[in-house]
């Protein structure tokens, strides 16, 4: 039997599910119906389920690192989502799935992720439906990536729509060319709210996320379970479609769109993949998983021991006829660093001998090395400049070569901005912490590495 995969889609009443699997280099998707025989799918128990977050329960950012370089954006990225999101990052899951360069030398990144507390609430649901789904995507990555496998957009330029309509809540995504722009959460007859997200989203180009003019096509795609609702997709047409012209595509099997696309993503096909069960949250087969590949690579290192242990054996004799030698070389090489004879030292004390010597070197040459260690002043002037043309109060500036504190006050919320970029890029990885506005209408704030 090849390896499965099952997608399900449970946000409008009524569990979809659809079985993926390969098969003669390509995918084969097919809707099937939920019962006793998959009930252990849907559990993860064969093969792989996929369910997924709501842009209700999820979040995406689009991130600007200011750096080309790949490792340093990454050191940046959780202190630069930290700053994007209302709630501590500690209490989310997180993942970051698409990179490619921004304006200006910079790397542009897709963050998403979810608060712990959304993903149990999430899972709590399921489980009311004895669903238990090893992986929990983000279903706007999923409704753009499986449009882009069915519908490509060939065209850099032209703004992408696509709605998944449920019978009361629908999802909007926005994205242009192949790049995705974001994901949001709208009730279906709310169509002044869907034409007000699209407004937002008019000449945005999608590499940089500045406004690039207008655009002059739109394309629609319609899935879900509504899409073949005559009433509904009549609605949808009258939307405004700003300027100039667009076109409206049903998907095919639209209700099944979506849980078509989290199976397909759950077999481990195609990009921007993420899976928000994590933070402990884990599926118990995949936690089995995990605790398997640590013991077989614990079984590989103790075999790797026994056969060291028998080559030891086997070495005995020649590693005693090298011991003599090995003394002598050593007792060498230790009065050559401690400058003496050590006499009959061996082993620790012999090493305790030679420590001793090079404390003593130490010591003598600790005033040269503090002359040549580099001055800091450059750094200190920096800081002191970038808050005084913000106009910060820094009360307090601690800075070494590898560490920098700052405590002080702000007199708007934004003020810190210009020297958070500036610390960032001298290769400090900091992170901001401000307090509520004092009543002399100043904001306490502390900058921590």
């Amino acid at each position: 039997m090849k390896w499965k995969s099952y997608g399900v889609d449970d946000l409008d009443g009524k569990p979809i599910v659809v079985r993926a699997r390969q098969r003669g280099g390509g995918v084969v998707a097919e809707t099937v119906a939920p019962g006793p025989e998959i009930e252990d799918c849907l559990l993860g128990r064969r093969g792989v389920c996929g369910a997924a977050l709501s842009p209700r329960q999820s979040f995406s950012h689009l991130l600007d690192a200011p750096f080309s370089g790949g490792a340093k954006a990454r050191k940046v990225l959780p202190t630069l989502l930290d700053i994007q999101i209302p709630f501590p990052l500690e209490e989310c899951v997180y993942a970051f799935v698409d990179k490619h360069k921004g304006a200006e030398g910079s790397v542009r990144v897709l963050a998403v992720g979810a608060r712990l507390a959304d993903v149990r609430s999430r899972l709590s649901e399921l489980a009311a439906k004895k669903i238990d789904p090893n992986v929990l995507d983000n279903e706007g990555l999923a409704l753009w990536t499986q449009a882009g496998r069915e519908h490509p957009n060939a065209s850099p330029e032209k703004l992408r729509v696509v709605l998944r309509l449920g019978r009361r809540r629908s999802t909007v995504v926005v994205g242009r060319g192949k790049r995705y722009l974001g994901a949001h959460a709208v009730l279906t007859d709310n169509t002044e709210k869907i034409a007000r997200l699209l407004r937002a989203y008019v000449g945005k180009d999608g590499r940089t996320g500045q406004i690039a003019g207008d655009y002059e096509k739109m394309e629609w795609l319609c899935a879900g379970a509504a899409a073949a609702d005559t009433e509904v997709l009549e609605r949808i047409r009258r939307i405004p479609a700003g300027a100039g012209d667009r076109s409206l595509t049903i998907a095919r099997e639209p209700a099944a769109f979506l849980a078509r696309a989290l199976a397909i993503r759950a077999l481990g096909i195609g990009s921007m993949r993420c899976n928000l069960r994590g933070g402990g949250l884990e599926h118990s087969a995949s936690v089995r998983r995990s605790l398997h590949r640590r013991m077989t690579v614990a079984a590989i290192f103790v075999a790797g021991g026994l056969l060291m242990c028998a080559g030891a054996l086997i070495s005995e004799r020649r590693l005693r006829s090298n011991v003599a030698q090995a003394e002598e070389a050593f007792r060498h090489e230790a009065e050559r660093m401690a400058g003496h004879d050590v006499g009959g030292a061996k082993g620790e004390h012999a090493l305790r001998i030679v420590a001793a010597r090079v404390d003593e070197l130490k010591e003598e040459l600790r005033p040269f090395l503090e002359a040549l260690r580099p001055s800091l002043t450059r750094e200190i002037v920096d800081v002191m400049t970038v808050g005084k043309s913000s106009g910060l109060r820094i009360d307090v500036l601690s800075i070494t070569p590898e560490d920098i504190s700052i405590d002080g006050s702000a007199p708007s919320w934004r003020a810190c901005d210009e020297l958070l970029r500036m610390l960032r890029e001298n290769g400090y990885a900091v992170k901001l912490d401000r307090q509520g506005e004092r009543e002399d209408q100043w904001i306490p704030f502390t900058i921590r590495k």
